[in-house]
């Protein structure tokens, strides 16, 4: 399936997505991303990887930065539920992980 730009104006900023690319090879399953932003002038969603393939090799730290990728290449996107972040809270040091999460409590006071 194919994703559109309508698809994807859904998405909003520390959104938990399963995302698949055209690059990525057939039988491999879909990796998870939090979404940092989505430009419609530049056709592209930017996202930090929360899956990584290269965990396995020693030394090897899991990814920070943010990808841009072209919304074309998406071949399929689904929104998880938030809470799901939760459950990274303790396997990722991760900034943008941190910051999404803390997005799930900003305005939520106890009474």
């Amino acid at each position: 399936m194919k994703s559109s730009e309508s698809e994807l104006a859904v998405l909003r900023k520390n959104d938990l997505i399963s995302l698949k690319t055209a690059y990525d090879e057939i039988s491999s399953k879909p990796k998870r991303y939090i979404v940092n932003s989505h430009s419609s002038r530049d056709s592209s969603l930017a996202a930090v990887p929360i899956d990584n393939d290269s965990e396995d090799i020693p030394g090897f730290d899991k990814p920070t930065f943010i990808l841009h990728i072209p919304v074309e290449s998406i071949t399929y996107i689904e929104r998880l539920p938030k809470t799901d972040l939760l459950f990274l809270l303790n396997q990722i040091e991760n900034p943008h992980v941190k910051n999404a999460i803390e997005s799930l409590y900003e305005g939520k006071r106890s009474r």
